[in-house]
């Protein structure tokens, strides 16, 4: 991945038969009789505006048959801006454009027309209907909308599908999809990655955040009158520098795994320890572990345990 990876959450997609049999949380997934918690929850996913009409709203069929979709993996991430350029014949008083460096990558083998179903789905239920455009990126054509909001891009490139922000950003995940990029630097380089590497790797879901990248991006954000750096700042978020972790099932057990990784700093008593008064000393790795024993239609939370 880039080394402006802020953030990625990746899906490996659901387990085969038997290993969701083997499983008991998976299995109470599968049962009849949790279908309408399913439902639910993928209805208040895909289709949770009241303003919709009934003809807009998904239908539970539509749910049903769209959930096949999470059979397959995907990688859903952000990158950072890179750094801005000073442009002398700017405004003063000129704002920039809004940065959005989302990207999302699925592969669709096997999935092409209910993926093109989905896709058309959405798009028909949109309120502002986008300025559509075909561009040439890194050599490979891509559908371009346009609405009030801003730009999104969107490829079907081999077996993948591929959306993104800026027309940066998807140049540089289209280059990588292709090895355009051998040679230069990666994510997986970076001391953050390095550091909390031990708990990446595997599972059926995967995700890494660079602390530091979520306080840059906070930098100037506000919420009404509410302004969410002091909070970050409070936080102690220069003493952090990732959370990552991963859940995977092994057998009966399903197994989340999570840490923070950081250093201790003044005033930053999340990130140290000892009794009052004493000399506390810093810790580099906070890490949650919980593992769940589930029985059929029975949960059984084990201890959670902090180290």
């Amino acid at each position: 991945m880039s080394p402006r990876t802020a953030f990625y959450l990746i899906w490996r997609g659901v387990p085969g038969p038997e290993a969701r049999k083997a499983n008991s949380l998976l299995a109470l997934w599968d049962d009849p009789d949790f279908a309408p918690v399913r439902s639910a929850i993928a209805s208040n996913l895909i289709s949770s505006s009241a303003e919709k009409s009934p003809k807009e709203k998904v239908t539970a069929e539509e749910i049903q048959e769209y959930a096949a979709l999470l059979e397959n993996s995907f990688t859903l991430g952000y990158l950072s801006e890179p750094a801005k350029r000073t442009v002398s014949n700017a405004a003063p008083d000129a704002k920039p454009p809004v940065w959005n460096g989302m990207f999302f990558v699925y592969d669709r083998t096997g999935k092409e027309a209910l993926l093109s179903k989905a896709i058309l789905g959405m798009r028909a239920t949109e309120k502002e209907v986008p300025l559509l455009s075909q561009v040439t990126i890194g050599g490979v054509q891509v559908f371009r909308a346009e609405s009030k909001s801003g730009a999104t891009y969107w490829a079907e490139h081999g077996k993948y599908a591929v959306s993104a922000g800026e027309r940066s950003v998807m140049e540089e995940i289209l280059s990588r999809l292709d090895g355009k990029v051998s040679g230069t630097a990666t994510l997986a380089q970076s001391a953050a990655y390095q550091e909390a590497q031990a708990n990446l790797g595997g599972g059926l879901l995967e995700f890494f955040l660079r602390i530091p990248d979520l306080e840059k991006l906070a930098a100037d954000s506000k919420t009404g009158t509410f302004q969410v750096r002091p909070l970050l700042d409070a936080a102690g978020l220069d003493a952090m520098h990732s959370l990552s972790g991963h859940i995977s099932f092994e057998g009966a057990k399903t197994r989340v795994q999570a840490a923070i990784l950081g250093d201790a700093a003044t005033g930053t008593h999340h990130l140290t320890s000892g009794p009052p008064g004493s000399r506390r000393r810093p810790l580099s790795h906070s890490s949650l572990q919980m593992q769940f024993l589930t029985p059929p239609r029975n949960l059984i939370s084990r201890a959670s345990t902090i180290r």
